[in-house]
């Protein structure tokens, strides 16, 4: 894997190497604790190249993290029929770079507003700031939930509605802790578990029919 850092990133290491520099002629403890927030948002706002995984009809996971639900609900946005939603919990030890998980054309796009929730609580994808899409593959629509958590206080989206994306392309991020939700139609294969720990682009989470 290539090392890199995400655009979105860069004005906060920007402030926190300005920060260091400035107080490493104050007081050298001071310039300690700033080089150790400068090496952690360097180390979190990694922006990691993947080899992305190949297959047919296959769902890969949109984000790095640890799988911590899989359940059914009813969401009239992505169909009239029962949905399973699929639920990855990000720490900030994650790489933070949302992708792709199928190829297909971005259909729907909505961010809303919100509580900022533990995003391990499970009211936190209903009421939480979050920025939803659906994606529709060979008609079939799929869609994830990009969730602001406890820490987290921004959502960042790069695509747009209309947009046709490729498997793992990267998306977007959340920053500083977050939960990233996946929502997969119930004829799907499902092959994550609870408790699985998955990789943006690598992991395959199902198969569609």
């Amino acid at each position: 894997m290539k090392f890199r850092i995400a655009k979105d990133g860069l004005p906060i290491i920007v402030f926190f190497v300005l920060l260091t520099m400035l107080s490493a002629f104050l007081h050298i403890f001071v310039s300690v604790i700033f080089l150790i927030l400068l090496s952690f948002c360097v180390f979190f706002f990694r922006d990691p190249e993947r080899e992305i995984t190949k297959g047919e009809n296959i769902v890969l996971a949109p984000a790095d993290g640890k799988v911590v639900a899989i359940e059914q609900i009813q969401d009239s946005k992505i169909s009239d029929e029962p949905v399973r939603r699929i639920s990855i919990f990000l720490s900030v030890f994650d790489a933070h770079i949302n992708r792709a998980p199928i190829d297909g054309q971005v259909i729907y796009l909505e961010y809303s507003k919100g509580r900022f929730l533990d995003a391990r609580n499970p009211k936190a994808s209903e009421v939480n700031e979050n920025n939803f899409m659906v994606f529709s593959h060979k008609g079939t629509k799929i869609a994830i939930r990009q969730i602001a958590g406890k820490i987290a206080r921004r959502v960042v989206c790069k695509c747009n509605k209309g947009d046709n994306l490729k498997i793992g392309e990267r998306i977007g991020m959340i920053r500083f802790g977050s939960r990233t939700d996946l929502f997969l139609p119930m004829n799907a294969e499902i092959s994550a578990k609870v408790g699985d720990m998955v990789k943006a682009g690598i992991t395959i989470m199902g198969k569609l029919s």
